[in-house]
């Protein structure tokens, strides 16, 4: 119980102390894999699209092999990690190539959320021990709003380029933020085959809930910034984004020594527009006027409207021609 307790002290310490996805994302898997936490073999979150529509894989933390698995096993055993000191390794994972593998296996996973009952597994399948695809289960259990393990049946997920994906000995909690889905949580015991309870089953639940709060308020702070980023009526970038971008930009040509280019323009005798049609008219004009740059300008670049009728164009890796 004490070990428990510690878990869950040292994940929300975690959680509550970063307002950023990324490392949120790294911190709960870490701690659902960590020795020193639950001790699951692989652990995968999938996340809801901003529409609501699609569940995809967002971070997979885990081997990919039985080989990789002891490799890591006997090097956290060699050194004895605690839970404290594997959380903030998480941030240095983020480029490493080998954590992102069992992550790419499932880079295809698509699932479509409006149409779960045509893809679910029904219940007695997942009672009688069938085996089932990633996809079926998965989907019986957001439809059933409920945590969900055994250790008896296999999920299978058919890879495009690589062999069938299997998981087993498993757990599955969705994750909610009052009636909207979140996401889901799959943790399992594939390399080393140990059961899952039905005490880790709720521990797990109890991480689920919060890391669906911790997420659901990471995601509405990047909402919130993103508003505050953009001009509310040509939906563009607004000049305080752009004077931030812009000491980005030159403090990145400083260490790379490529260029940046800046194109700066208004729209001329904006203000008969404004006399003679109406400023609804006006506004109308600013609106089109940002379509047409977003429209002609590669995805890297930024537009902002820098104030009035008066718009800027930020191009990195650009010279003057």
């Amino acid at each position: 119980l004490q070990r428990e307790l510690d878990f869950r002290m040292a994940v929300t310490t975690a959680i509550v102390g970063t307002l950023e996805l990324e490392p949120i994302f790294y911190i709960i898997l870490s701690g659902i894999t960590s020795g020193k936490g639950m001790g699951f073999n692989r652990a995968f979150l999938f996340l809801a699209d901003e529409s609501g529509r699609q569940l995809r894989i967002r971070l997979a933390v885990g081997p990919t092999s039985a080989h990789s698995a002891e490799e890591i096993w006997a090097a956290l055993a060699k050194h004895d990690y605690g839970l404290d000191e594997l959380l903030p390794r998480c941030r240095q994972l983020c480029d490493d190539a080998e954590t992102m593998r069992l992550t790419a296996q499932l880079g295809d996973f698509n699932l479509a959320l409006n149409g779960l009952d045509s893809v679910a597994a029904p219940s007695h399948i997942l009672y009688l021990n069938q085996d089932s695809t990633l996809e079926a289960v998965l989907s019986r259990c957001i439809l059933n709003q409920a945590p969900f393990c055994s250790n008896a049946l296999t999920m299978s997920y058919p890879q495009i380029e690589e062999a069938e994906m299997s998981f087993r000995h498993f757990a599955i909690v969705p994750l909610a933020a009052g009636d909207r889905l979140i996401g889901a949580i799959v943790a399992d015991n594939y390399f080393n085959r140990r059961p899952v309870g039905a005490d880790e089953l709720r521990s797990l639940q109890s991480i689920g809930n919060l890391a669906a709060m911790a997420i659901d308020r990471a995601q509405l702070h990047e909402r919130t910034v993103a508003m505050a980023e953009v001009d509310g009526l040509t939906g563009v970038y607004n000049r305080r984004y752009y004077e931030k971008a812009l000491v980005d930009s030159l403090a990145l040509v400083k260490r790379s020594g490529h260029g940046v280019a800046v194109v700066i323009f208004d729209v001329d005798h904006f203000k008969r527009v404004n006399d003679n049609f109406g400023h609804l008219a006006g506004d109308q004009l600013l609106r089109e006027i940002a379509q047409l740059l977003l429209k002609n300008v590669r995805q890297v670049d930024r537009v902002a409207r820098y104030g009035g009728e008066e718009f800027v164009v930020l191009l990195d890796d650009a010279d003057v021609d």
